[in-house]
């Protein structure tokens, strides 16, 4: 069954690339229903429990807030400056860098640079009131005993911090994988979210 492919693949991989653990998340997009989750070592529950960076999953939130509040769109070129951007304590820099790439393409090549930016036209108080809207900093409800929160740093500073400028590229929050799904599922429905349960089978 779904589970056990899940339980066998993610072992494979921790093995194959000598990881000290790691989880799968298998979810249904159309009703938001759990299909399967494995977790390893077995017992540690890491979809619900253990928090990481979201990575560029929370570019996605990121690109539609400055959309949904129109400081975007498809027509916005970035000055990218080759794929690096100077914060205060350091440097934001992109893995594929491009030159004065649009919106999408910006996107499509997964670009920090043109993500910091955003959330610098959004403001911090914004920004932040949409990640929570998105349900960073929150527990999705799932049906599982000891599910994180996860954590999302908020910065009082303004949008003018380098801590609001490294957020969107994944520096400043944490959350559960399970957790992923549950936020890029209300990207197309204005912050409203699916039922989150355990398919039984």
């Amino acid at each position: 069954d779904l589970q056990a492919v899940a339980e066998a693949a993610l072992e494979e991989a921790v093995q194959a690339n000598k990881a000290r653990g790691g989880c799968v998340v298998i979810v249904d997009p159309r009703s938001g229903d759990v299909l399967a989750l494995a977790s390893s070592p077995r017992g540690r529950n890491h979809p619900v429990r253990t928090v990481f960076e979201p990575g560029s999953a929370l570019k996605l939130c990121t690109f539609a807030t400055g959309l949904e509040m129109g400081r975007v769109d498809t027509t916005t070129v970035f000055d990218t400056n080759g794929g690096k951007l100077k914060v205060p304590g350091g440097w934001i820099k992109d893995d594929h860098p491009h030159d004065s790439p649009d919106l999408i393409e910006a996107f499509s090549f997964s670009s920090n640079v043109a993500s910091s930016q955003i959330a610098r036209l959004v403001g911090a108080r914004d920004f932040y009131r949409y990640l929570r809207a998105f349900g960073f900093g929150s527990k999705t409800g799932i049906d599982l005993e000891g599910e994180s929160s996860g954590i999302l740093r908020e910065s009082p500073t303004g949008g003018r911090s380098g801590r609001l400028r490294r957020l969107p590229s994944a520096r400043r929050s944490e959350s559960p994988p399970y957790s992923w799904r549950w936020h890029t599922e209300r990207l197309p429905t204005a912050g409203s979210s699916c039922a989150r349960g355990l398919l039984e089978r």
